[in-house]
């Protein structure tokens, strides 16, 4: 019976689907990517910048605080508004602080800017996650995400160090832009009860 039931929800969970499923993932990595190179931008800050120690804690903090605001905002909101309309809020967010900050290179500026970014952020790794968890198989989705997430963190720990300032904006920018075509699969409908209350053997993670 049990059985029955997570066939028939996960043949109506959209979440389900590759697509959906593997731009999730991808967005995951993309959200999260600024907090595995916090300590190469740390230093590029001081060495390309001139930022003290201070002040490069202060920019640090307010890209994450920017991060859990906008994480908050989007998991009281995303039952009442889009899952794409907030999609595209965090990756307009995202590409227009971060460019700006290739322009703006003061303290200040950059302290604003680089929240505005990780609201951006926040709303976009938000929405990303919401997606994994809707999966009718939560673990495994997760799974999934922390074994990407091993491999992009050891990519991107490869490439950092050798970009300049503006050159790690820019990342971050294309692998923004990278989504945007694709976030019209991001499903417009929650997904179906039974998807939420899968039985506990179903949900055993079949990876990792």
């Amino acid at each position: 019976m049990h059985h029955a039931e997570l066939t028939a929800a996960s043949a109506s969970n959209p979440f389900d689907a590759r697509g959906p499923f593997l731009l999730s993932l991808f967005m995951t990595l993309v959200g999260y990517s600024v907090l595995v190179a916090l300590p190469a931008i740390n230093s590029a800050w001081v060495d390309q910048l001139g930022f003290t120690e201070v002040e490069v804690n202060r920019v640090a903090s307010s890209d994450l605080l920017g991060l859990f605001v906008g994480a908050v905002f989007t998991s009281l909101m995303i039952r009442s508004l889009s899952r794409q309309t907030l999609a595209y809020l965090g990756i307009a967010l995202s590409i227009i602080a971060n460019g700006l900050c290739t322009q703006y290179v003061d303290y200040e500026a950059t302290l604003i800017l680089r929240f505005i970014a990780g609201l951006g952020a926040g709303f976009y790794t938000a929405v990303a996650v919401a997606g994994l968890g809707a999966h009718s198989k939560p673990r495994e989705a997760f799974n999934w995400m922390l074994l990407a997430f091993a491999i992009s963190q050891f990519l991107e720990l490869q490439l950092i160090p050798h970009l300049s300032m503006n050159g790690i904006y820019l990342f971050f920018i294309a692998t923004y832009v990278v989504t945007l075509p694709f976030v019209r699969l991001i499903p417009t409908t929650p997904p179906p009860t039974a998807a939420q209350s899968t039985p506990t053997e179903a949900k055993r993670p079949t990876l990792l």
